[in-house]
């Protein structure tokens, strides 16, 4: 090598990187290359492998299991580049790695046989359950898709909604079939290194009759998973109300749906809690409206202009592709306390409705105030109390107050006048009783010889018993006045 650099003298730098350190050079690049390459195609199964587990993965933080795939990366890296590369520059540069080499060569000699004999076919079965884990991969979604969109051809519905479904059982058979070949690979693997599988599968049942008491909820959540995908009740992308809850679809898998409201809130339910769906997406959507107009309003022009502004819709480029049945009235809905209500009805495609019936509104209203038909609201009729003026404030009271009060008056002088009449009608038996007996005790002395003539009786006047009794009516009605 020291003629491509001149033939340099020994002990000069030449000369040393003309011996060791151009190959010391050659030993970092081709570190470096090795590493790149191995980061690269370790990178891509990597990113794989957190999206799978991001869909299919029932628990666990998948934080902490990303970062424990990116350190299996790096220490992956370090041994099949790293140390090769580090002994590789250690000899070139003069160091004795002679005793690394003879611990390589000792344990080498103790691997290989039983690589021979074990080893490589543990490698095959790796090898074997990693390309079927692929291939399931690969295949899985390519043929879930053919299969249903020639299944949702053959029914007339809209490839998307085929697509989104393809996603979704294609996401959960895969995560089935590939936990499954793991399974059946690592129970090999067992096998040839000497471990005896039956009491393994033994106390595998046994744990797994225990955990099948405790989880319960999640075998539940599983089955119920498994119908809701096996009968495409939704899918990703639908907008659904399940479990009391109403949202856009973002994930669906065999325990749990995911679903993200109008709010931007992340909602949660585990499937067996869902006892009904509603889907607002399968197919076609519905728009549904109940539009109000006063009772003077002529319900044929109300209709005609309901069915003009459908027909314009229809006829302009965007609403056209939106919207499959154009918005018309469908009958008089009902009679109600303000105004007559008028059912329109739409047809559109999923997820379309509530934007075609905003426009329709907003259409509706823009032409009724054009053509003066009145949208009713809430009415109210208040009718007033006798004698009320709401005008001049509470004047009725009083009017009512002085009649009340003369009908009191009224009867308090007939009260008095039944009471003195009374009274004189006592007063006169009264008197005729004590005149009576001062009769019988003038007769008694007179015939005892004691006194001659009989005086005039004596008692109250009559005048004087009326004057009486008219001061104090006049007494009583001064109060009452009062």
């Amino acid at each position: 090598m020291r003629d491509l650099f001149g033939n340099p003298p020994d002990g000069t730098f030449m000369a040393w990187f003309a011996d060791h350190g151009l190959f010391a050079l050659l030993v970092v690049i081709g570190s470096v290359v090795a590493w790149y390459i191995v980061h690269r195609v370790t990178q891509g199964w990597i990113t794989r492998r957190i999206a799978s587990l991001q869909e299919n993965w029932l628990f666990g933080d998948f934080m902490r299991q990303e970062r424990l795939i990116r350190w299996g990366d790096e220490i992956l890296i370090g041994l099949l580049v790293g140390v090769p590369a580090v002994v590789g520059l250690l000899d070139v540069l003069g160091v004795d790695i002679s005793p690394v080499l003879r611990f390589g060569y000792r344990v080498w000699g103790e691997i290989w046989p039983w690589f021979r004999s074990h080893g490589f076919k543990l490698v095959i079965i790796v090898g074997i359950a990693y390309i079927a884990s692929r291939t399931v991969a690969r295949a899985v979604p390519r043929l879930m898709t053919r299969l249903i969109l020639r299944a949702e051809k053959a029914d007339g519905d809209d490839p998307a909604e085929a697509a989104r479904r393809a996603d979704t059982l294609t996401a959960a058979l895969s995560g089935l079939v590939t936990g499954l070949i793991f399974v059946i690979a690592f129970i090999t693997l067992l096998q040839e290194i000497g471990v005896s599988v039956g009491p393994f599968l033994a106390g595998l049942g046994l744990v797994g009759v225990a955990v099948g008491f405790g989880s319960q909820w999640l075998v539940r959540d599983i089955i119920a998973g498994v119908f809701i995908i096996g009968e495409n009740q939704y899918r990703k992308g639908d907008v659904v109300q399940v479990a009391g809850t109403a949202g856009l679809v973002e994930a669906i898998n065999l325990r749990r749906t995911i679903l993200r409201d109008l709010d931007g809130k992340v909602h949660v339910i585990s499937n067996g809690e869902i006892h009904t769906s509603s889907n607002f997406s399968k197919g076609w959507s519905r728009v549904n409206l109940d539009i109000q107009v006063a009772y003077k309003q002529d319900l044929q022009h109300v209709f005609d202009i309901i069915t003009e502004i459908g027909l314009q819709m229809m006829r302009e480029p965007y609403w056209s592709d939106v919207i499959l049945d154009a918005p018309k009235p469908l009958r008089v809905h009902s009679f109600d306390d303000s105004g007559i209500t008028i059912k329109v009805l739409a047809q559109t495609k999923p997820l379309k409705q509530w934007e075609v019936a905003g426009e329709l509104r907003f259409r509706l209203k823009k032409r009724f105030d054009e053509e003066g038909i009145e949208i009713p609201f809430p009415h109210r009729t208040i009718h007033w109390g006798e004698g009320s003026n709401p005008t001049t404030g509470d004047v009725g009271s009083a009017t009512l107050g002085r009649a009340a009060k003369e009908e009191a008056v009224a009867r308090a002088e007939a009260a008095a006048r039944r009471r003195n009449r009374m009274q004189e009608e006592a007063s006169t038996a009264a008197a005729g009783t004590a005149a009576e007996k001062l009769r019988k005790a003038l007769e008694e002395l007179r015939g005892q010889g004691r006194i001659i003539g009989l005086p005039e009786p004596v008692g109250p006047r009559p005048s004087d018993q009326k004057s009486g009794q008219a001061r104090r009516d006049a007494e009583l009605l001064s109060k009452l006045d009062q």
